[in-house]
């Protein structure tokens, strides 16, 4: 393959060379200044076939881009969308109902129809919003003991490789078996930890926790007070404005009830994110200096399992539902994880640095163990 034309453009911050293939086919290579033109030859040489690839990309004739499925008695337009750089198709749903086909450039329409074709079914559970089944749904079933029944649900799970009982924050009971468990082995199981889990589930020791709904109406806790969520429909585009303690979320006509669920629970989410993250980024520059610390970076992320975490010492990680605490045990889990970086396990040293900063460090920690059931985030 001939090597095609180039320019050479020198630059005294470059340190290595690049090339550009703009969009009327031309191709320049930014180069250091100390640039040797053999070299760049070489290196245009070695990627030709990438210039030319990139070349096709900005000569390709313009394309029919939409496609119509018929679901049912619905037509469901389908935007086809060509991509230079994909490697295999695939297709998108959004919120709003849209549906959009990412395709490599070289996909010759025929193909392209024929996998939306294939994937007909598929659109339709994400357009109404169900979701595909991976493994079985959960069994109800129940279990007597000394005059009390207690309910659980059973699940089968590929991946369990034995027995397990969960009992969930908001106090249902759920047990996970293997493919390959029995009737007689699940209800032995439960029979023997009958006692544990009626004790577990009946115990006043902590709250339950709510499972939300997403939906008008719905109040979270934030920092210490509320978030209500106001829900307007009949509105162009989907729209999430946070003013005050109402989150004001507008949702166009016709949404089916599961995405307009699933449209206010990311409107809540990313609220929440945007909240932890502002109110972390301020406590953490306010403890790094208590505690004399570089200031680290603030990472917020959906983390089930811990409010937050440090990693080394130079990275702190927030669940994004942080800010549902009260801002009393905020304080307490951002200096817990600043303190971190002084001392990086929990021996006296930490604990007397931390006392040192915040006197009732020890009664937070408490009251987050027991009250964090109130400000879980559970989905419905």
């Amino acid at each position: 393959m001939p090597i095609p034309p180039y320019t050479i453009e020198p630059f005294d911050r470059c340190r290595t060379m690049t090339l550009i293939v703009h969009p009327d086919g031309s191709i320049s290579v930014k180069v250091p200044a100390d640039y040797d033109n053999a070299a760049v030859r070489r290196f245009v040489e070695h990627n030709t076939g990438w210039i030319e690839k990139q070349r096709r990309h900005f000569q390709a004739p313009a394309r029919p881009s939409v496609h119509t499925l018929i679901i049912g008695d619905r037509e469901v337009p389908c935007a086809i969308t060509y991509q230079g750089t994909r490697k295999k198709m695939m297709v998108r749903v959004y919120i709003d109902g849209r549906v959009e086909a990412l395709v490599p450039n070289e996909t010759g329409r025929e193909s392209v129809i024929a996998f939306l074709e294939q994937k007909r079914d598929w659109i339709r559970q994400a357009i109404d919003g169900e979701r595909k089944v991976q493994e079985p749904a959960g069994e109800q079933r129940s279990v007597a003991w000394n005059g009390t029944v207690i309910p659980y649900s059973l699940r089968i799970s590929r991946r369990a490789r034995r027995l397990s009982i969960k009992v969930h924050s908001d106090r249902s009971v759920e047990v996970v078996a293997p493919v390959a468990a029995t009737d007689a082995e699940i209800e032995r199981l439960v029979m023997e930890k009958a006692e544990w889990i009626y004790t577990t589930v009946m115990s006043d020791a902590r709250p339950v926790a709510v499972r939300r709904s997403f939906c008008d109406g719905e109040i979270y806790p934030l920092l210490g007070g509320t978030l209500t969520v106001q829900v307007a429909r009949g509105r162009p585009a989907i729209t999430v404005v946070r003013e005050g303690d109402y989150l004001k979320i507008g949702l166009p006509d016709g949404v089916p009830g599961a995405l307009e669920q699933k449209a206010i629970r990311r409107a809540v989410e990313y609220t929440l994110k945007t909240e932890t993250h502002n109110v972390a980024i301020s406590l953490v520059t306010h403890y790094a200096a208590m505690f004399e610390v570089a200031v680290p970076l603030v990472v917020v992320r959906d983390a089930r399992q811990k409010w937050g975490s440090c990693v080394g010492r130079k990275k702190l990680l927030f669940s994004t539902h942080l800010c549902l605490l009260p801002l009393r045990l905020v304080h307490y889990v951002v200096a817990h994880e600043v303190c971190h970086i002084l001392v990086m396990d929990h021996s006296d040293r930490f604990w007397e640095a931390f006392l040192a900063i915040m006197p009732d460090c020890r009664e937070r920690a408490i009251e987050l163990r027991r009250d964090a059931p109130l400000y879980h985030f559970l989905p419905a």
